[in-house]
């Protein structure tokens, strides 16, 4: 028998705040859509295994093992149990040092790991018996590869489509979409996905989880408002959503579905 339970928790930062993403400073001018710290917690008998996701760029290891440390104070969940993760949104709140220009917000770091640890906390408080499902599919003319092997033997991420001086794309994407669902009383409650592919869809100098928070959205739309979908990137630093040998999937308004 297993137990499962969810939480989210609002981590959209002021507006004015810094944007991680770009080798230069951009400053958030509004919010396209909110972003959340997503937690997941599973039981079975004594053993516990806790997922916590935040929109953001990235996390350092000092935020990760606060999180870690104020989980474990406050529930028997130990702290090499708990995984701490961004979902690598280029639109994210400031957590990261990037360039010369981009700097880490201490004060919004601070406020970061209490809601990502609490979403934590509340996900185990709100354990019930739950019935766990696992299912993967592929999914092509997405995702597509940005390293690139020039003419002349160098690497280039991103060298610009139709560039005549690319030779050939440099790896493979991975098309698999993993999904842990779960099921409380016969009714779906939250949903673990993982995909591999840049989250830098949006840009702009507007807060977004970028196709995470539209993924949440939908999933929300199909199962009720309630529902909580903790999204776990992949291994996408070579991977992203257009491609350079095909104009079309540049354009703004490319539908996916």
């Amino acid at each position: 028998m297993y137990q499962a339970g969810f939480c989210e928790m609002d981590i959209t930062p002021p507006i004015g705040s810094i944007i991680p993403g770009y080798f230069h400073a951009r400053y958030s001018q509004g919010v396209l859509d909110p972003l959340y710290a997503r937690a997941c917690v599973i039981r079975q008998g004594e053993g516990y295994a806790a997922f916590v996701t935040a929109d953001c760029c990235g996390l350092y290891r000092s935020v990760t093992d606060q999180v870690r440390r104020r989980v474990a104070d406050r529930t028997p969940i130990p702290p090499e149990r708990v995984m701490v993760m961004a979902t690598h949104t280029h639109s994210g709140g400031p957590t990261l040092n990037w360039g010369e220009e981009v700097r880490i917000d201490p004060v919004y770091l601070e406020d970061l790991v209490k809601k990502m640890a609490d979403a934590v906390i509340v996900a185990w408080q709100r354990m019930a018996d739950s019935q766990l499902a696992f299912g993967e599919e592929q999914l092509y003319g997405i995702e597509f590869i940005r390293i690139y092997r020039m003419k002349d033997g160098s690497l280039k991420t991103n060298p610009g489509c139709g560039n005549p001086d690319v030779a050939e794309p440099v790896g493979q994407v991975d098309p698999a979409v993993s999904v842990l669902s779960v099921r409380q009383q016969g009714r779906p409650v939250g949903a673990v996905v993982n995909f591999a592919c840049h989250p830098a869809v949006v840009g702009g100098e507007l807060s977004s989880a970028d196709y995470i928070g539209v993924l949440s959205a939908k999933m929300k739309e199909r199962f009720g408002p309630d529902f909580v979908t903790l999204f776990i990137n992949g291994a996408c630093g070579n991977i992203n959503h257009f491609d350079l040998s095909d104009p079309s999937t540049f354009l703004p308004e490319r539908h996916l579905y």
